[in-house]
């Protein structure tokens, strides 16, 4: 899964309650932080300040901004950007304001919220800081509530210097912009909140007492079965992160299958640890590890989704928990339902001699049924369309996927694979989250004997690896090739984009045959 465009996919919901004592769920945070983002931009655009962008990239909080009045001074603005900032700032360990002009950057200078006061009683005068002071009320009067509750993710802080003036461009800054490190040190519960090594659990997500736990995982439950989610399992473990399943047979694709059960899960927890597992006829494929704190930023405008890649985890397998896990819900199981997909289809056979462009149109019928953990039934029929009609069961496969220890992944498959073909088909794959070797091997006929001691018409060793953020996926492969029984070498890249997928491969024999394929599928509808 590209965790970029996924995270792309996510919308707010409304708030709801959540049984926690004391505590609100993720997205009951989004509306106060949206108001006061919305407000401070509106009052810093009336003094003659555009914000371009604010964004959580690391631990910082980045606010972009330019001038678009002539009147504003530079060490005005940079003030009002920082004062401005420091309510919705409790959470990181520095504000960086970015002072841009024609698509350059003029200054940037990195400060604690608490260090903030100090660094406008060295660049502002007494009027300057009155007018800055009244956009800071006019802005918390239009919160509403005060100042809006940033939730604080619980993940490990890297502690770095109180202040650092990354460039200096056009604009003349005084020196005594620079805090030194004597004059970070203070008592502010601020500066403590922003460099100190939060606990692995936040007291957000300490339950009470198991029934409010249960009680929980039954809202969570409710509201994963209203977005059509199926094979859900929900559970805590000792420190405090949720682990919840969920099978998507609903959605065009995972991605949108994982914004709506994040849309319904934050509607009910608090900020905290959770790990999603998505699930193929209930055997995790895939995990995305997140602290809800961090959903908040992205909904209120606080992050990017590009920032936010950077702090979830999406890897492929189950994933392991913190502690003991205890099952608190499950439910919506999908066992005997049957999915029907009817999809259109075209064969073509060039360069005949009596006709050198000839093409049949099809209807293709698939039945697919989870039969148990990991075990399915497929049936394709192929429904010629064109003048001589015809129907035929072309694929009738039953199928076991599952993880028999920690990053092994093994499918096996027995019946018809297509046309008159019949046999088995296995794969192993052993690796983590970039690197990855396998072996695949085949036994098929020309008719339905099924014989298991007879030769194998596949067999095939690779090595996969993953490019990170490049949405790359190379692969080495040694063995026998089915189609042709010759042995040989393959090396294939593949690049998805969304839901599309372009994929180039070159093959070499040990005969001294040579070829290279390229192949592009795009979904349609």
């Amino acid at each position: 899964m590209n965790r970029t465009v996924a995270l792309m996919l996510i919308a707010m919901l409304p708030a709801t309650g959540c049984p926690f004592a004391g505590a609100d769920s993720a997205a009951g945070r989004v509306p106060d932080i949206e108001r006061y983002v919305s407000a401070m931009r509106q009052n810093l655009a009336d003094a003659g300040i555009t914000v371009r962008r604010i964004d959580s990239p690391k631990r910082e909080l980045l606010v972009e901004y330019a001038l678009s009045s002539a009147d504003v001074s530079p060490e005005f603005a940079l003030g009002a950007v920082l004062t401005l900032a420091r309510p919705i700032a409790d959470d990181v360990e520095a504000i960086r304001a970015r002072h841009m002009a024609d698509g350059k950057k003029l200054l940037e200078l990195s400060v604690p919220p608490a260090q903030v006061d100090s660094v406008l009683a060295s660049s502002v005068g007494e009027d300057a800081r009155a007018r800055i002071d009244a956009l800071l009320a006019e802005t918390l009067a239009a919160c509403g509530s005060g100042e809006p509750a940033v939730p604080v993710a619980t993940t490990s802080r890297e502690t770095r210097p109180p202040a650092t003036l990354i460039i200096q461009g056009d604009v003349p800054v005084p020196a005594s912009d620079v805090v030194t490190q004597a004059q970070a040190r203070t008592t502010d519960p601020r500066v403590t909140q922003a460099t100190a090594q939060p606990a692995t659990t936040s007291p957000q997500t300490v339950v009470a007492s198991s029934e409010d736990a249960a009680a929980v995982a039954q809202s969570v439950l409710a509201g994963l079965c209203e977005a059509d989610l199926e094979n859900i399992t929900i559970a805590h473990d000792a420190d405090g992160q949720w682990i919840i399943g969920v099978e998507n047979r609903t959605y065009r694709s995972d991605l949108d299958a994982a914004a709506a059960a994040l849309e319904q899960i934050a509607s009910v927890l608090p900020p905290g640890p959770l790990m999603l597992r998505l699930k193929r006829h209930d055997v995790v494929v895939c995990h995305v590890c997140v602290d809800l704190a961090d959903y908040v930023k992205l909904q209120a405008g606080l992050m990017s989704a590009e920032s936010l890649a950077d702090t979830w985890d999406v890897k492929p397998g189950a994933g392991q928990a913190v502690g003991p896990v205890q099952l608190l819900a499950s439910g919506n199981q999908s066992y005997w339902r049957t999915d029907l997909k009817l999809r259109p289809a075209v064969e073509y056979q060039i360069g005949l001699e009596t006709d050198p462009f000839e093409s049949d149109y099809f209807l293709l019928t698939n039945l697919e049924t989870t039969v148990g953990k990991g075990l399915s039934a497929d049936l394709r029929f192929a429904t010629q369309v064109t003048s001589d009609a015809d129907v035929e069961m072309d694929r009738a496969l039953l199928t076991w996927t599952g993880w028999p220890c920690t990053d092994l992944l093994a499918t096996t498959s027995i019946g018809k694979f297509r046309d008159e073909i019949y046999g088995y088909y296995g794969e192993l794959q052993f690796g983590g989250e970039n690197h990855r070797v396998g072996a695949v091997g085949s036994l098929t006929h020309m008719n339905a004997n099924l014989d298991p001691f007879d030769k194998w018409e596949q067999a095939f060793a690779y090595y996969e690896y993953d490019w990170g953020q490049l949405g790359l996926q190379s692969r080495l492969g040694y063995g026998k090739f089915r189609e042709s029984g010759d042995t040989g070498f393959t090396l294939s890249l593949r690049r998805r984009f969304g839901e599309s997928v372009i994929e180039a491969q070159a093959v070499k024999t040990n005969d001294g045959d040579e070829g290279l394929t390229f192949g592009l599928s795009i979904p349609f509808g």
